[in-house]
């Protein structure tokens, strides 16, 4: 279990991603705390409310999952309540899917352009760690509106995940 006790890359990719799909869990456990018109009170941040970083969250999943398929970026999501999370859910299932492919090559490399039009190249690996890593910065500023809404946020930290599977 862990990280570093898989035998291949592909299968770090696959945990990196269990690690992932459990902390969205985690934020919609603790949404579904909040009454519903506090998603929507203004914070301070990079985006104006809980449910505009959700729908962001959801979105960036969203890009980067046709940026491997060399599709059109989606367009963004601007949906309310529990229906986010029902997006965000089927993005980590098309990408958990793609991760199980046994013939996934980590290192094939993806071109594709940004939303300015600037083009660039990362690989598989790049691109899964790039996403848990943006996932990380804006489930920390979900957890902090949580707090500022009166709410009680949860760890979200990858050795909280360990030690939630150690005890399965």
């Amino acid at each position: 279990m862990g990280l570093m006790g898989n035998e291949s890359p592909a299968g770090y990719l696959r945990e990196l991603w269990a690690f992932h799909e459990w902390r969205c869990g985690m934020v919609q456990s603790v949404m579904e705390t909040l009454e519903r018109p506090k998603w929507d009170e203004q914070l301070t941040g990079s985006f104006g409310s809980l449910i505009q970083l959700l729908n962001h969250l959801a979105w960036a999943e969203q890009v980067w999952f046709e940026r491997i398929r060399n599709h059109p970026m989606p367009p963004r999501l601007n949906l309310e309540g529990p229906a986010i999370f029902e997006t965000w859910q089927q993005a980590n299932a098309q990408w958990r899917s793609r991760l199980a492919d046994p013939e996934l090559a980590p290192d094939q490399r993806f071109d594709f352009a940004n939303s300015k039009g600037a083009t660039y190249q990362m690989s598989l690996t790049e691109i899964v760690v790039h996403l848990v890593d943006h996932a990380t910065y804006h489930v920390g500023q979900v957890m902090n509106g949580v707090r500022g809404l009166g709410g009680k946020p949860v760890s979200t930290n990858f050795i909280h995940y360990l030690r939630t599977q150690q005890k399965k």
